[in-house]
């Protein structure tokens, strides 16, 4: 009795050693990656950098007062520095369906960490096209809205077959795996 009971434990551990090394595995893969390089300013005012963008819309909500949200929760993924840097932002496609958690955990594991608004922007800016192809999304910095997520981080988007380029306001949630790619930077 107490073998069968040792092989039912020691059968229950290999398969959760197994799902682990799986989610493991998972964690680690990148479906695919590009490395771009932008000039940040961050002592630039946000609103300027919007306009920088020459974005065809700009979500309703991003306004001075997402702003201020987003210096003072600052805590969570401090802005990056002052005056200007070269920054090499990675934009990470994973290949599938991701929770923003993990994205985020994977970034810690690699050293890198979420781009944050005025990067994203930046990137905007200085690769006007590159959206209208991707889905870019900056993890750092969230702030918190009215909308119906508590937490909120910037998405650079495009609308009619790339035509029109826009700033969205994305709940932090679950990433469908369709043309989404995550902005990092190295740490």
């Amino acid at each position: 009795m107490n073998v069968l009971l040792l092989a039912g434990v020691a059968s229950a551990l290999l398969a959760l050693v197994a799902r682990f090394v799986s989610m493991q595995k998972k964690r680690r893969e990148w479906k695919s990656f590009q490395t771009l390089r932008v000039v940040v300013d961050y002592d630039r005012p946000p609103e300027q950098l919007l306009a920088d963008g020459g974005y065809d819309m700009v979500y309703q909500e991003i306004d001075s007062k997402f702003w201020r949200e987003v210096q003072l929760q600052g805590a969570w993924f401090p802005i990056a520095g002052s005056g200007k840097r070269e920054v090499e932002i990675i934009l990470v496609d994973y290949g599938r369906a991701i929770e923003s958690d993990e994205v985020i955990g994977d970034f810690a594991s690699r050293s890198v960490r979420p781009a944050d608004p005025f990067e994203i922007l930046t990137l905007g800016a200085t690769y006007p096209d590159l959206q209208r192809h991707l889905r870019i999304v900056a993890l750092g910095n969230s702030a918190f809205s009215p909308l119906d997520s508590p937490r909120n981080v910037l998405e650079l988007i495009s609308f009619s077959q790339g035509a029109q380029r826009e700033v969205h306001l994305y709940k932090w949630s679950h990433w469908p795996p369709d043309g989404y790619r995550f902005a990092c930077v190295a740490v």
